[in-house]
């Protein structure tokens, strides 16, 4: 199984986390009322074995993205 991982830290929040989400194309992520501020991301794209062992291969992450949310 192959999927994205997303890192992100918030405007209120000191530390990552992370969301995951499946390969395809057109794949949007969306936040209701998000913080205003300052928005840090970073993706990798992964993939899980088969195995019994559930290995699991990842790409290294992204470079950093910055982005800042303001009122309208």
């Amino acid at each position: 199984m192959a999927y994205y991982e997303v890192s992100y830290a918030h405007p209120a929040g000191r530390e990552w986390s992370t969301w995951q989400g499946r390969m395809g194309e057109n794949r949007v992520v969306t936040w209701n009322d998000p913080e205003i501020g300052s928005w840090n991301f970073k993706v990798r794209a992964c993939a899980q074995s088969i195995d019994e062992d559930q290995r699991r291969s990842c790409t290294s992450w992204s470079p950093q993205l910055f982005v800042y949310t303001g009122s309208g």
